[in-house]
């Protein structure tokens, strides 16, 4: 239903002061206000649309020059606000898949084969995206490039939350898988190029330690909420933070790299993969990166199905959501004490390790453990989100390993590709279970991601304090 409410207050300007600076106005003078019934989403974005590209921005302009810092400081909170969004668009299938399927018309037996599909349609999704957003974040810019992201995932959650059919709801969450890809990666290269040397573990470990508020979003929306309100939520939340697009300032690094290097040599693949050691230092950030999705995508998303086989009780059973909350929980307190640690021991690398070495054992505890139930489960949850590797080092790791022109480049296809890569895990599960049971399948899954990690340590150029202020 919608419900049009015509000249609020045209004559009285002190009245409609305010408002002129946040609402679409037509050359009459109306103001249109509308409510709107979920059951209208293109007329939804037709309005959001209106909103977000009609504004006055005169009075955040004069803000904004009298203080220095707060362009920098309000680039930070911003890039950490869509990547809690980002979050929590990429996990909710994981939360929801059940119901929603269900919902959907599958049966209980196809669930877990229907629900990877879906889940691997979003995974190439963010592979191609990466590999897209990346080189338009080195060509065009950064700011653009993630606000550019946030609205096509937005969308594309949003509209999720509409669909009647199985390849509808594939189509919904690869669309917004490959607009996800940009924002992670984009964010992160932003805030490092913006916060400057001394500073930049700490502004990365804010972006990345806000973003983990997406676990707790998505896990107690996802669990308290329908599925398709979820969806709707998920996507409002994104076309609403775009309205602060005009605090993000663009990076001074950026700006140089346009001045100093051709458009030709930004964002270009062949000087990574033309050299011998720049394509090892990408794979090896890649594969570095991969525990994370692991633990994510896989760890989280088949929490029921692994509750069931390890407790041994089917009225035992660890929901996603819960499993998530969890996981999420201890991946915020671990993002900082992590970040802490590299700037008391001043490197990356014997972090990382030590990363791996740990949450490699957690996860081997939590598929191997016997008497355990389900509050003893989900406290081995948040004990793996403490130990794994955190974002915050995996993105940093791969922002510092190369030069401005091919920076936001190769972090965001890092960033893609190594959360794209639960396509390939959730697929050798798949193949695996079969013959070895869900639970063996993914452990034989979790020692080839973690051996690969644990070698590319000594592949990867140690960052700490590198100055990011060159070309290659």
């Amino acid at each position: 239903m919608v419900y049009v409410v015509k000249r609020v207050f045209a004559e009285n300007p002190q009245g409609t002061a305010l408002l002129k600076h946040f609402c679409a106005s037509n050359s009459k003078g109306y103001f249109i206000f509308i409510i709107l019934h979920f059951k209208m989403p293109l007329v939804m974005l037709t309005c959001v649309y209106r909103l977000l590209y009609q504004l006055d921005v005169e009075i955040i302009v004069n803000a904004l020059s009298k203080n220095p810092n707060f362009l920098p400081l309000m680039t930070i909170l911003v890039a950490g606000l869509g990547y809690v969004v980002d979050i929590y668009d990429l996990l909710i299938f994981g939360i929801v898949r059940v119901p929603s399927l269900k919902e959907l018309g599958v049966s209980e037996s196809d669930i877990t084969r229907i629900g990877a599909t879906v889940l691997n349609w979003q995974m190439a999704g963010l592979i191609l995206g990466s590999l897209f957003w990346g080189v338009c974040g080195d060509k065009i810019g950064r700011a653009r490039i993630m606000f550019w992201s946030i609205g096509v995932y937005s969308i594309f959650t949003l509209l999720s939350g509409f669909v009647q059919t199985v390849p509808q709801y594939a189509l919904c969450r690869f669309v917004s898988g490959f607009g996800l890809a940009a924002e992670f990666g984009i964010a992160i290269t932003l805030a490092a190029e913006v916060a400057g040397n001394l500073r930049r573990s700490y502004a990365v470990m804010f972006v990345a330690t806000l973003g983990t508020i997406g676990f707790l979003f998505a896990s107690y929306i996802g669990g308290a909420l329908d599925w398709r309100t979820a969806y709707i939520l998920g996507g409002c939340a994104g076309l609403l933070l775009m309205l602060l697009r005009y605090l993000v300032m663009e990076s001074e690094l950026f700006k140089t790299s346009m001045e100093k290097c051709e458009t030709s040599k930004r964002g270009d693949f062949k000087i990574i993969f033309g050299d011998l050691v720049k394509a090892r230092r990408y794979i090896a950030s890649i594969l570095l990166a991969c525990t994370l999705p692991f633990s994510t995508q896989i760890m989280t998303v088949f929490a029921p199905e692994i509750s069931r086989m390890v407790i041994g009780n089917a009225d035992m059973v660890l929901t996603a959501a819960t499993a998530s909350f969890y996981y999420g929980a201890g991946l915020a307190l671990g993002d900082v004490l992590w970040v802490v640690a590299t700037e008391r021991m001043k490197s990356r690398k014997k972090i990382s390790m030590l990363c791996l070495l740990l949450s490699g054992i957690c996860v081997a505890g939590i598929l191997t453990m016997n008497g355990l139930d389900v509050q003893k489960l989900s406290y081995l949850y948040f004990v793996m989100g403490l130990l794994v590797l955190p974002p915050t080092l995996s993105m940093l790791i791969g922002t510092e390993q190369f030069g401005t022109n091919l920076r936001a480049t190769a972090t965001t296809s890092v960033a893609g590709i190594s959360r794209g890569s639960s396509l390939i895990m959730v697929s050798l599960v798949m193949v695996l279970a079969p013959n070895f049971g869900l639970v063996y399948a993914i452990g034989l899954v979790a020692i080839l991601v973690f051996g690969l990690a644990f070698l590319s340590v000594f592949y990867v150029k140690e960052g700490y304090g590198t100055d990011l202020d060159y070309q290659e």
